[in-house]
């Protein structure tokens, strides 16, 4: 009875670490896997918007006021009902570059006073979540903030034909 108990256990274990690739390797969590609800609150369209593309322009470590040496590419695409995309890779010629395939998973939630982002990573050592708050719109610039950096991101106007994607996630 207990190897039978254990072996179940061992099974389920295992069963909760596969997980979905699209076509481009970017995994697919199930909702659940998120600490965040999907969000449901029509108010957070004061704050972003779909039809903009916010690319990431500088980082700022908190404690040491310090820029990293490099900064990676990296661009939002905020979509209806929760959905966020995190592209590392966007041309202003190519529509196929924003297929929400090629990009990270991501979702994000307004309670009416908090706007929090939630991205899923993987490197070598494992994977897990990265969480963002909303700090401020700056002009042109939206700022997240989280326990070590403050995000700064371009909004970027986006062409009509490059909004026909819905997320797959």
């Amino acid at each position: 009875m207990v190897k039978k108990t254990i072996l179940l256990a061992l099974l389920l274990c295992m069963a909760s670490c596969f997980y979905a690739r699209t076509d481009y390797g970017n995994i697919r969590l199930k909702p659940y896997r998120f600490t965040i609800k999907s969000n449901s609150n029509p108010d957070v369209y004061k704050i972003i918007d779909t039809t903009k593309l916010y690319e990431l322009v500088d980082a700022i470590n908190i404690k040491y006021n310090q820029r990293p040496n490099s900064l990676k590419k990296e661009f939002l695409k905020f979509y209806a009902n929760g959905r966020v995309g995190e592209f590392e890779v966007y041309y202003e010629s190519d529509i196929k570059s924003l297929d929400p395939k090629k990009a990270k998973m991501a979702y994000y939630n307004y309670d009416g006073k908090n706007l929090v982002i939630q991205i899923y990573f993987e490197h070598p050592q494992g994977g897990g979540l990265i969480k963002k708050n909303f700090k401020e719109i700056k002009r042109d610039t939206l700022e997240l903030i989280n326990d070590s950096y403050l995000y700064q991101y371009k909004i970027l106007d986006l062409p009509k034909d490059f909004l026909i994607y819905k997320p797959d996630w």
